[in-house]
């Protein structure tokens, strides 16, 4: 073999390798990082309760919620890449002497936001939640949830009746829930119990099929809630 035809065979080779290492790199990279945020994470749990007056008794309903932050890899480059942030957990559940239930959801406002629910602590902790989410697993205490921080609230007609819902705000219930019947408080502890999972005992309609809910509903004229901000 000539030299000319053996310098363009290893040529095209290093050529060869050379694209295999461009493509090969990036996918290690991205590959990597997904693994490291698939295992450093900062878990935080924290309960909220929902306290409903009702005709002189306070009702309550709880749920822990739990919430997990994944930094990005440490050898990420700038503006690439970004830190991952979850949360699990279930709607606040509180029913009432007229058999009507009050659900305080998974998610804020009109546009169904859902990722206030991942600073909530920090938010009503204020002070007593230095740092950031790294440092929210040693956050410790309980503080009062309050105005636009109060996840949206639904007000079902059974427990087991999810059409036909109606979303009402704190200063609503006595018009329309019925008189004698007031929003108290929601509070919000640090714990360091389990994410609740009782959704089905305490709404049993959750345990049934979706689109068939959906379809029963439409055929009612109504409509249900997004599963997904009833439990996550």
């Amino acid at each position: 073999m000539s030299g000319f035809w053996r310098f363009f065979r290893y040529g095209l080779l290093g050529i060869a390798i050379l694209v295999a290492l461009l493509i090969a790199i990036p996918v290690i990279y991205l590959t990597a990082g997904s693994v490291y945020q698939s295992r450093v994470h900062y878990t935080h749990h924290y309960r909220l309760v929902l306290e409903i007056e009702d005709h002189g008794e306070i009702r309550t309903g709880s749920s822990v919620i739990g919430v997990s932050f994944s930094p990005t890899p440490p050898w990420t480059v700038y503006r690439l890449g970004s830190p991952w942030t979850r949360f699990h957990g279930e709607a606040v559940v509180v029913e009432l002497s007229t058999g009507q239930v009050v659900v305080a959801t998974l998610m804020h406002g009109p546009r169904g936001n859902t990722e206030q629910m991942q600073s909530l602590a920090s938010r009503t902790l204020g002070a007593n939640a230095p740092g950031n989410l790294r440092d929210a697993p040693n956050w410790t205490g309980k503080g009062e949830v309050t105005g636009s921080d109060i996840p949206t609230m639904l007000l079902f007609k059974s427990r087991d009746e999810p059409s036909g819902g109606r979303w009402v705000a704190p200063d609503e219930f006595e018009e329309k829930i019925g008189p004698n019947i007031q929003f108290r408080r929601m509070t919000l502890e640090m714990t360091s119990d389990p994410v609740t999972r009782q959704i089905e005992e305490k709404l049993p309609f959750m345990a049934r099929d979706w689109d068939e809910l959906r379809e029963e509903a439409r055929s009612k004229g109504g409509g249900v809630p997004q599963r997904r901000i009833l439990t996550r």
